[in-house]
C-alpha cells in the first residue's frame, strides 16, 4: 500500500501574501490541501479573497471556528456560535459548507473522554472532528531549521492509510513547503 500524506493549513486564509506562494507551490507540485480557516480572517476583502482562491484552486476549505481560541472551557452556546458563525461566513464566502471541523490546538479531542459539547455540536453541524498526525511545529520554528527532525516525525506518526502533516499559513512555511514537498516525494509519499 502506498504512503500517503495530506497537506493541512491552520489559521488561514491571513497573511493573504504567505497564502498566495503556498497556493501556487501547490499548483505548481499538483497537490491538493486542506485549510481550516477562521472566520474572523475572512471579514475583509483581502480574507474573502484569501479563502476564495483556496477554493477555486480546488482545495478544502474546513471549519477552524471564528476566533483561534480554546473551545471546550467555553459555555455550549459560545462554542455553538463559534463553529456556526463560522460555517456560515465560509458558506456565504466560498459558496460550501465546511465538512470537516479542526478545533483550534486540537483542543478538547486530545484529551479521554473527548469533549462532549464539542462532539454534539460538530454532530449538529453534520462536521466530522479532524485533527492529524504530524505537526511540524512551523509556527515555533521554521522547518529549514529542523528537516531531520520533522521528516523523523514523519516517518514515526504517519501510521494510517492516509496521514495528516499540519503546517499554518505563514510566510517561513510557504518558503520551506517545496523542500517539504521534494523530500515527502522522495521517501516514496503520494498526495492524498
Amino acid at each position: 500500500m502506498a504512503k500517503k500524506i495530506r497537506l493541512s493549513f491552520d489559521d488561514g486564509p491571513k497573511p493573504v501574501p504567505a497564502l498566495t506562494k503556498i497556493l501556487k507551490i501547490l499548483d505548481d507540485n499538483h497537490v491538493v490541501a486542506d485549510f481550516y480557516v477562521n472566520g474572523v480572517e475572512m471579514e475583509d476583502a483581502a480574507g474573502k479573497a484569501g479563502a476564495q482562491a483556496i477554493h477555486a484552486g480546488h482545495h478544502k476549505v474546513e471549519n477552524h471556528a471564528f476566533h483561534h481560541i480554546k473551545l471546550s472551557p467555553l459555555p455550549i452556546e459560545t462554542l455553538r456560535e463559534e463553529v456556526k458563525k463560522n460555517q456560515k461566513i465560509i458558506k456565504d464566502t466560498v459558496g460550501v459548507l465546511p465538512t470537516r471541523l479542526r478545533p483550534p490546538y486540537g483542543d478538547g479531542m486530545w484529551t479521554n473522554p473527548k469533549d462532549p459539547e464539542l462532539l454534539q455540536v460538530a454532530r449538529e453541524e453534520n462536521l466530522t472532528i479532524t485533527l492529524w498526525q504530524v505537526d511540524t511545529e512551523d509556527w515555533k520554528v521554521p522547518m529549514a531549521d529542523k528537516w531531520d527532525w520533522v521528516m523523523g516525525e514523519v516517518k514515526k506518526r504517519a501510521t494510517k492509510d492516509l496521514n495528516d502533516v499540519l503546517m499554518h499559513v505563514l510566510e517561513t512555511t510557504a518558503r520551506d513547503l517545496p523542500e517539504l514537498i521534494t523530500r515527502l516525494k522522495g521517501e516514496g509519499y503520494e498526495f492524498g
